[in-house]
């Protein structure tokens, strides 16, 4: 029994490091990227462009790259804002219905492969 014991205990002791040691994945930069969905002409949609939000994000159009989820987020919502702002001096109250807001509204961070 106590030689059982001391070889469980050397197997766990062996095996302990790489099962403690983080995983690659968790230890490396993250590699985030802001994604836009997929366009494609339809009159039916505002400026004749409808923007396919259905589509699986792997077929998406790869926009900037960034170091982490929170840097692609905040970066995403500047976007936006920008957009939206940009909109409006030069269409007033169609500002929603341009395809650069529509563009920036739309998009996603995912983590890039």
């Amino acid at each position: 029994m106590r030689t059982s014991t001391a070889t469980l205990l050397l197997a766990v002791s062996l095996a302990a490091p790489c099962c403690t040691r983080p995983l690659p994945s968790m230890t490396a930069a993250a590699d985030w990227r802001l994604v836009y969905p997929p366009e494609s002409p339809d009159a039916k949609y505002p400026k004749g462009v409808h923007l396919r939000r259905s589509v699986p994000v792997d077929e998406w159009t790869p926009g900037e790259r960034y170091a982490s989820e929170d840097a692609c987020e905040t970066a995403r919502l500047q976007k936006i804002d920008d957009a939206i702002d940009t909109a409006r001096i030069t269409h007033g109250d169609d500002a929603k219905l341009e395809l650069p807001v529509r563009r920036a509204v739309n998009a996603r961070c995912v983590a890039a492969r």
